[in-house]
């Protein structure tokens, strides 16, 4: 019987030195909305990677009650990493009167080690009336 606990008490031990050897990581996280009200004006968001990171990951989401939207995803050399685009396909206003619609999109990417700089998501809205989310994870280890 002792050699059982001793046995299993050097086995806790031994898992609890592992873990605290492990390096663990540091997830700096931004969310950002952004009604849309009509306009077709193309905006520009930056996410700034200032240091070398593990893994930055982008999450776009839009909900569009009217208009077009596009989006477009740049990293800081200029090369476009990903895009998408939605829209309403019911007319509305006056001649609409007993439809409306509600389009939703989105799009993921996960970049490891990116590029330090300025990654660039353009907003690029045709009358679009709706909300645009942005989410972004920048994951570093911690030294």
């Amino acid at each position: 019987m002792k050699k059982l606990i001793s046995v299993v008490s050097l086995l806790c031990l031994n898992l609890i030195l592992v873990n605290l050897g492990q390096a663990q990581n540091t997830v700096m996280n931004v969310e950002r909305g952004i009604e849309l009200k009509g306009d077709s004006k193309t905006e520009e968001v930056k996410i700034s990677v200032n240091e070398k990171a593990i893994a930055l990951d982008i999450a776009i989401a839009s909900t569009i009650k009217s208009g077009q939207l596009h989006i477009e995803l740049y990293s800081p050399d200029g090369k476009r990493k990903g895009d998408f685009s939605v829209g309403s396909q019911i007319e509305q206003g006056e001649k609409a009167l007993s439809k409306s619609e509600k389009v939703s999109g989105k799009i993921s990417k996960h970049i490891p080690e990116p590029e330090l700089g300025d990654w660039v998501i353009k907003i690029i809205p045709e009358q679009a009336h709706g909300q645009l989310f942005i989410k972004s994870d920048l994951n570093f280890r911690n030294k």
